[in-house]
């Protein structure tokens, strides 16, 4: 699926990796809803997006759309925390477990409709959330959103795949290596 011409809904779409992402795609010519969870920051966004494509800054009800044209591409970010267990992080890992396995029940509902179904793991990052989530952690040897970013973009042109748990890390190691 090229995203050139397609919508793309993006949460967390105003800062971190999901505006990386919203930028990529962006640039790849998809038109944009993005959402998040502070109008200010997500406006600010949408300003930005809009010198290059389409925006619209508001969560839509969209998956009956994606079942009416028999395609789309659903990407949750996931994270390790959902699968490993970390000391004060049972609420995020919690929440990031439950989202996996309702990602996969999805994958099975949506099975033959066109529609695919994805967790990504994005892997460590130096962000602001990762700043919050461990304050005074010297975080500046992690990547930023841009390493992990592109595998958003891959997972939706390359087409290759049905559902799957994904880590954008290794996938940018091995498309930078051709391994």
């Amino acid at each position: 699926m090229r995203l050139q011409d397609n919508v793309a809904l993006i949460t967390g779409a105003s800062k971190g990796l999901g505006l990386e992402i919203a930028r990529l795609y962006a640039e790849r010519g998809a038109r944009l809803v993005i959402a998040a969870r502070h109008s200010g920051a997500l406006e600010q966004a949408a300003a930005e997006l809009r010198q290059k494509t389409e925006v619209v800054s508001v969560a839509q009800l969209v998956l009956p759309q994606m079942r009416a044209r028999a395609t789309g591409v659903i990407i949750n970010v996931t994270s390790d925390a959902g699968v490993e267990a970390y000391a004060g992080w049972g609420g995020y890992g919690a929440s990031k477990a439950a989202l996996e396995h309702l990602s996969r029940v999805l994958a099975e509902e949506l099975a033959g409709s066109g529609i695919r179904v994805y967790v990504v793991d994005p892997g460590d990052m130096n962000t602001e959330m990762h700043r919050h989530a461990e304050p005074g952690v010297d975080l500046s040897g992690l990547p930023g959103p841009e390493v992990s970013a592109p595998a958003f973009v891959r997972l939706v042109e390359d087409e290759i795949w049905g559902f799957g748990r994904f880590k954008a890390q290794e996938m940018a190691a091995v498309a930078e290596t051709g391994r």
